[in-house]
């Protein structure tokens, strides 16, 4: 890192009235562009250093001339904390030989406020400066040049800032050293800035602990700032989020929609297979069609009765044949009745009627599901395999 090089010859142009706006570039050296500096982070600030030029620096004679004068010695203190290594603040006080008994003081004065009573070694200053100015340079640039902000870097800013806010010797310590933590171009930018100069000039002023909190105002970066940005944030996260969760509920309603359509096609398709094979099953998959027989008997039923006439013994034979052929095809498609034997005598439990499995039309109230009574079937049940269609209708045997 270059070393700071600053004139300790008083600038008479920093005692002149602030009459009209200093221009920002000193455009005696290398003129630069309103429109480069616009493109930069750093040109912008220096815009800024020059709007508020008259809140950070003194404006009567009388505190020119005496922080002017002040800064001389803070210059000094500064250049031996940067070129000499120690960790004791007394060490570097004994480096300012050349300073009388009362510029010694002033300059004890500024080493107490910078290191803040000595609550920090001077090595350990330097160090935590390094880091803390070369993450200003790298958010104040991605902050600046972004739309988008990013809350948490934001708040590392103003955290950064709260380090040098309202105290007048870490302000101009840090914008002592800020030019020479940037590239060339911007430190250029910075160093020759008339509006830069003149408040490096007054040194470590009453004024200069004003440019932390001017800065955030410039750069609507105050906490109260912060906390509305993340207000307004909120606000839109939770507008984006309703707006998701909308849109996920008609998808998902949409979805629903479509799977009741589905299972409606299903029930329906599965309910016409079924009809099909029981069709197929009757008519194809026997030796004697008996869709076939039972239409032809109901046409020779319907028949006889309409010339009141009874089954002869050839028809009563040929209807129980059919009517076997029809019960065989339930066979084959696992459609029982049951129980196998409508006419033994069985032994039910209280847990068989929870089950579905009987239908207990008579007898005497079950104590518990454990309690077995023996009962006669009136009219058999059917199931599909083992799932129960209709249950069994029972009654009491009386002892």
């Amino acid at each position: 890192m270059n070393k700071p090089d600053f004139s300790q010859k008083i600038n008479a142009k920093a005692f002149e009235r602030n009459t009209k706006p200093k221009p920002i570039i000193n455009k005696q050296k290398n003129p630069v562009s309103q429109a480069e500096l616009a493109s930069s982070p750093w040109g912008k600030l220096t815009f800024f250093l020059d709007r508020a030029l008259g809140d950070i620096t003194p404006r009567s004679f009388g505190k020119k001339r005496q922080y002017s004068e002040l800064a001389v010695i803070q210059i000094k203190c500064l250049e031996k904390l940067l070129n000499y290594k120690t960790n004791n603040w007394d060490d570097l006080l004994d480096e300012l030989e050349e300073l009388d008994d009362e510029e010694y003081n002033k300059a004890e004065n500024f080493y107490y406020h910078l290191s803040r009573k000595y609550s920090i070694r001077p090595d350990k200053f330097i160090t935590f400066w390094h880091q803390k100015i070369s993450e200003f340079v790298d958010l104040f640039e991605k902050i600046v040049n972004s739309d988008q902000l990013d809350l948490i870097k934001l708040e590392n800013f103003a955290n950064i800032i709260d380090n040098f806010n309202r105290s007048r010797e870490r302000s101009f310590w840090f914008l002592h050293q800020l030019p020479y933590y940037l590239d060339e171009k911007n430190k250029y930018f910075l160093l020759n800035s008339e509006s830069y100069q003149t408040i490096i000039q007054f040194g470590a002023s009453e004024y200069i602990s004003k440019f932390g909190y001017q800065l955030q105002k410039e750069f609507n970066l105050t906490r109260t700032d912060i906390k509305e940005k993340a207000a307004q944030n909120l606000v839109q996260e939770l507008g984006e989020t309703e707006n998701n969760l909308r849109a996920e509920i008609s998808r998902l309603e949409n979805e629903n929609q479509e799977l009741e359509r589905e299972i409606q096609d299903i029930k329906e398709n599965s309910l016409q297979e079924a009809v099909y094979t029981l069709a197929k099953s009757l008519q194809d998959e026997q030796q004697q069609p008996v869709l076939d027989q039972l239409f032809s008997l109901y046409k020779k039923i319907d028949k006889l009765l309409e010339n009141n006439e009874g089954l002869s013994t050839q028809d009563t034979l040929t209807c129980f044949i059919n009517l076997e052929n029809l019960f065989k095809a339930f066979s084959t498609l696992n459609i029982q009745p049951f129980p196998p034997d409508t006419e033994a005598i069985l032994e039910i439990t209280g847990e068989d009627l929870d089950n579905n499995k009987y239908n207990y039309v008579s007898g005497s109230q079950f104590i518990s599901k454990e309690e077995v009574k023996k009962v006669k079937c009136v009219a058999c049940g059917w199931k599909v395999g083992e799932e129960i269609v209709t249950p069994a209708k029972v009654e009491e045997i009386e002892n």
